[in-house]
């Protein structure tokens, strides 16, 4: 599964990922130096040297920066995987929020319109309210926090500027380089420690290993075809609670360290949705196959971590300590 490259891309292709340090773009931008005969990766906050990939800082809110690293280094696909995610940051700094996750992407749209570029941009199931899940592509969002807002309102800029970007809405867990951006490193770092964890009961996603999706996204990199909105999830949705309880059985920790508890008796200072699972329909008709399932998600995340990829991760940024934290796409 997940290994047929048929209809991907030249290896003389080019490829930009934009927040090159974040969650997504890191494994993508690995995984793209294999196959591409370059690989630049943008940077806002982040110092990181990754094998094969040329990673320059950039500011993509600053006038004119996407035109001339475009220009700069003329790509023929571009994977925009940059975002400010923290929910209670987008709140307390809404016009930042809009600026990256909406007007940045809007003027990538346009440049990428105007020189034939190939565009997947990075949304997110937070679009949606979370009261009817599973979600489909034709189903109208009604996001309820401005992270969710400043996201769908990035689809329809993008899509407006370029209706032949493929707008990819997912919700993701793995590793990173700086060990704490994604649910599955909350509660590993929990579990290995041998602490009690909290696990909502009442919160249900369908979440992607990164891994995973990064193999999907330059599959369809090289399929035109596939514009519009399109869902990369898990082919099932879980329970974060149940989520937690499985990376303890698979990572040999006691899943009774995982405690239930509803996420409407949580007092949470940011709205979240509750039942956010995306329907994927849609993308298995366009790849032809099932999606991998939540389960196979948590083994790959073992199976990473046996082969010390997280260790390697980390060992990419000189600094830790540093966050990519404009421009990073992370779950929730």
């Amino acid at each position: 599964m997940l290994g047929s490259d048929a209809a991907t891309h030249s290896a003389k292709q080019r490829l930009l990922v934009t927040g090159v340090g974040g969650l997504l773009g890191l494994p993508l931008a690995m995984l793209a130096a294999q196959r591409f005969s370059e690989v630049v990766g943008t940077t806002h906050s982040t110092s990181i040297d990754i094998p094969g990939v040329r990673t320059t800082p950039i500011d993509l809110c600053s006038p004119g920066a996407i035109e001339r690293i475009i220009d700069r280094h003329r790509p023929d696909c571009v994977i925009n995987c940059a975002a400010i995610t923290d929910l209670e940051r987008c709140e307390r700094e809404p016009a930042e929020a809009y600026a990256v996750n909406r007007d940045a992407a809007q003027a990538l749209a346009v440049v990428a319109a105007a020189r034939d570029i190939r565009l997947i941009h990075i949304s997110t199931d937070a679009v949606f309210d979370g009261s009817a899940g599973p979600y489909r592509e034709t189903d109208l969002p009604s996001p309820v926090n401005i992270y969710g807002d400043s996201k769908w309102e990035a689809e329809q800029v993008t899509l407006a500027a370029d209706p032949r970007a493929l707008v990819v809405r997912t919700c993701l867990f793995g590793w990173s380089a700086q060990g704490n951006r994604s649910l599955a490193e909350f509660f590993v770092s929990r579990l290995e420690a041998g602490d009690e964890v909290l696990g909502y009961t009442d919160a249900f996603f369908s979440p992607l290993a990164t891994t995973h999706l990064a193999q999907l996204l330059l599959r369809l990199l090289g399929d035109r075809e596939q514009s519009g909105l399109l869902h990369l999830a898990s082919r099932d949705a879980m329970s974060k609670y149940q989520f937690g309880r499985n990376i303890a059985r698979q990572f040999g920790w006691d899943a009774g360290l995982v405690l239930a508890r509803e996420r409407s008796a949580a007092a949470e200072s940011t709205l979240r949705g509750a039942q956010l699972a995306l329907a994927t329909d849609r993308a298995r008709d366009a790849l032809g196959e099932e999606l991998p399932s939540v389960s196979e998600g948590i083994g790959e995340l073992h199976r990473l971590h046996v082969n010390g990829h997280r260790e390697h991760l980390r060992a990419l940024e000189p600094d830790p300590s540093k966050k990519e934290s404009a421009h990073a796409c992370t779950d929730r």
